[in-house]
């Protein structure tokens, strides 16, 4: 937990927990790309910590009444370009990575986190692209639960009726 004090370009403001009267969202600064940011009840951007560092960017997606925030960080990545990882933060534990589903592990975006802890989001897997080049197929739904564990929603789905969730 960082208190912004640099210079500031752009806010982005995404969701108020109603609980608590805290916005969360990205705050754009002159170095590096947008940052997960809690501003507090007096106004304050705090930014949230990051899983690795030298991130590209960082996103707060979705807040609950415990104020645990959850969100995504963007990696470059040499081979697959853009990757993702989820995380879920809170003020006891700081930034915590949440797991890739089975088969998802190329992208992971935690959207947003309901009271009782339950994430939900999406992931996508590593494939390999066209000329053999590789690349991330398609998003697919995600669950996390309290427990931490990650599950690709349809493999909850008979796949005799046809559906397929995704982002």
């Amino acid at each position: 937990r960082e208190q912004l004090t640099t210079a500031r370009r752009l806010a982005v403001g995404k969701m108020i927990a109603d609980a608590v009267g805290v916005p969360i969202g990205s705050w754009s600064v002159d170095v590096g790309g947008q940052r997960a940011t809690l501003w507090t009840k007096d106004g304050t951007a705090v930014r949230l910590s990051e899983l690795t560092s030298g991130a590209a960017a960082t996103f707060a997606e979705g807040i609950n009444a415990a104020r645990q925030i959850v969100g995504y960080e963007l990696k470059i990545d040499e081979v697959y370009g853009q990757l993702t990882q989820a995380f879920v933060w809170s003020e006891a534990t700081g930034t915590r990575p949440l797991a890739y589903a089975p088969g998802l592990d190329a992208l992971a975006f935690a959207r947003d986190i309901n009271d009782q802890g339950y994430i939900v989001g999406s992931g996508a897997p590593l494939v390999q692209g066209s000329g053999g080049m590789p690349g991330v197929g398609s998003p697919q739904a995600v669950l996390w639960r309290p427990s931490g564990e990650a599950v690709d929603l349809n493999t909850l789905i008979d796949p005799a009726l046809g559906w397929s969730l995704s982002s």
